[in-house]
């Protein structure tokens, strides 16, 4: 049996996945390592320890199918973007735990480029990104500035700085003192990458005090990254052919690679990360505050996919504190049985902004919060508050999506894919479609180990580019808006006043896609919509086209 590895590193853990030539799993292993928060708001993680979990990940998993004799033809790796590692060139040890992308103890030196560069804005048009605390070379910088170590290691030029991807890479290669090597998604995400001249501006690299001579050298997704040597596993003697960020690979997995773009997905793990496929053109600006960023590269000669992305930082992470910290429920799996036992949130709400409010705000000024608990709460209450809140920070992203590329109104996109676990989850999933007013399709569960598998078989010709579309993208369930209109606006306006409210009024309201629908669009016998939003949106939105501003239902901007 032949089969391709896939290694999926993610924030929490690290799983190993083999599919055979039918882009069937066959076998996985996962294993999860240590969070560490020295203080508020940071989080760090053992680069040695991911290392040893990716070894024993791919060994648990080989094992399992071991009598079947596989031969491994080739190994994709996926990982977090973002996160920080910094290694010595000889050793390969790294000089500090790795910074990772959710950490927030840059916030003042953030501050203070934002003064001097003038906004968060000012290194969009080079980078695509907003100056935020998510992106590596800010991390970097503080680095630099607080452990003496990192800073003469970097400027002596014994070290190298990378994201996770590329510190993997040389461990798994054994390559530790030849030249480091990224992937064009994730060097797209460091905050020193130009989205036009594709390479590291030398610009920002002097701004952010980072040599460019300790930067890994950037290529196409699919390539020979080295063989594996002496991990002293299955691995040992097979190529690495291909190398991808995590929410990159998602997308690969759930198909959204067509040339002319359009395409949106939702990959749900420790965060929500919705991603649409803006086509292989020029990459597209966002006004509204998105992210842009490479899709995926399918080899040195062939044209980057850009897309448009926005980030819901706890998703996954919120059940696990509503588990682990807060003790309303023993394990996620119980969230399906407790979405069904309410059927409002009994007037809870929940505000799940544990690390500040990322895309489309970067509010600093969110905060966590629940409102609304009476002696009649439940627990189903506040864990359905929960979810309606994930849905609500989806919708404001792909209303963004939405105004950035033309399409007036969420009707403009067919449907949204999704993966990751919550997707077990069918209560939430229809809460999702009910709130985007789009159709939600559930797709290849683990589409980040399925898209580190097809840029690995690619780079390996284990599979044919032709074969690509018929590999990925393999559709499951499809839900259907079903919600009341009125109510739907009704929830809208709440969490508009909800924001608000939290943000102690620092924070323009936001106008929804879609307000109240007029009378006539709405069912005499039932008094529900006969159209989708979508469709009352374009008959109305022709209408009022000659209107005021305040006849139409259909937005025009965002309030920023």
């Amino acid at each position: 049996m032949e089969v391709v590895a896939a290694i999926d590193q993610g924030t929490e853990s690290t799983k190993v996945t083999f599919y055979d030539r039918r882009a069937t799993r066959v076998s996985t292993a996962r294993r999860k390592h240590m969070q560490l928060f020295p203080r508020a708001g940071w989080v760090e993680h053992d680069p040695q320890e991911i290392f040893y979990q990716v070894k024993a990940a791919a060994t648990e998993a080989y094992n399992k199918i071991r009598h079947k004799r596989p031969t491994i033809k080739a190994i994709g790796l996926a990982t977090q973007r973002e996160t920080v590692v910094v290694w010595d060139k000889q050793t390969g040890r790294p000089l500090h735990n790795a910074i990772v992308w959710n950490d927030t103890r840059t916030d003042s030196l953030v501050r203070e480029l934002k003064k001097k560069l003038g906004g968060r804005e000012a290194l969009r048009e080079t980078t695509g990104l907003p100056l935020n605390n998510q992106f590596s070379a800010c991390k970097v910088m503080w680095l630099m500035k607080h452990n003496k170590q990192v800073q003469e290691a970097v400027t002596d030029g014994r070290a190298y700085v990378g994201t996770m991807d590329s510190y993997l890479l040389s461990c798994l290669t054994g390559r530790v003192s030849s030249a480091a090597v990224t992937d064009v998604t994730n060097a797209a995400r460091t905050l020193l990458w130009d989205i036009h001249d594709k390479c590291y501006s030398s610009k920002l690299c002097d701004l952010f005090g980072i040599p460019s001579t300790a930067l890994p050298n950037v290529v196409s997704n699919v390539e020979h990254f080295g063989a594996v040597t002496g991990t002293s596993t299955c691995l040992d003697g097979v190529p690495i052919c291909g190398c991808i960020a995590d929410q990159s690979a998602a997308a690969v997995g759930q198909g959204i690679l067509s040339p002319g773009g359009g395409e949106v997905k939702c990959d749900f793990g420790t965060g929500a990360f919705i991603l649409m496929n803006t086509g292989d053109g020029s990459p597209v600006y966002s006004p509204s505050g998105l992210l842009t960023t490479p899709v995926v590269q399918l080899g040195s000669d062939a044209p980057i996919l850009w897309g448009l992305e926005g980030v819901v930082p706890t998703a996954g992470m919120a059940i696990d504190w509503m588990i682990n910290q807060f003790g309303i429920m023993k394990s996620a799996e119980e969230t399906e049985e407790l979405l069904n036992a309410a059927k409002d949130t009994g007037g809870v709400v929940f505000v799940p902004a544990f690390q500040n409010y990322h895309t489309p705000r970067y509010s600093r000024s969110i905060k966590g919060m629940i409102m609304g608990l009476t002696q009649a709460t439940k627990r189903e209450h506040i864990v359905r508050a929960l979810f309606e809140a994930i849905c609500f920070e989806m919708l404001e992203i792909v209303e963004c999506m939405c105004r950035d590329t033309s399409k007036m109104h969420i009707g403009g996109i067919d449907k949204i894919m999704v993966s990751g676990g919550m997707t077990r989850n069918r209560p939430f999933l229809q809460m999702a479609s009910d709130t985007l007013q789009t159709s939600i399709q559930r797709g290849e569960q683990e589409a980040t180990s399925l898209g580190a598998a097809i840029v690995a078989g690619l780079g390996s010709q284990f599979w044919k580019h032709q074969e690509v579309a018929w590999l990925a993208g393999r559709g499951g369930e499809q839900l259907h808006p079903s919600i009341d209109i009125m109510e739907w606006q009704a929830k809208c306006d709440r969490w508009n006043d909800v924001i608000q409210r939290v943000a102690g009024g620092t924070e323009s309201r936001r106008t929804p896609l879609l307000k109240s629908p007029p009378p006539e669009l709405m069912h005499p016998a039932n008094n529900t919509t006969t159209n989708t939003a979508a469709a009352a949106a374009d008959q109305h939105k022709e209408r009022g086209r000659t209107g005021s501003r305040e006849e139409t239902w259909v937005m025009d901007g965002i309030d920023k």
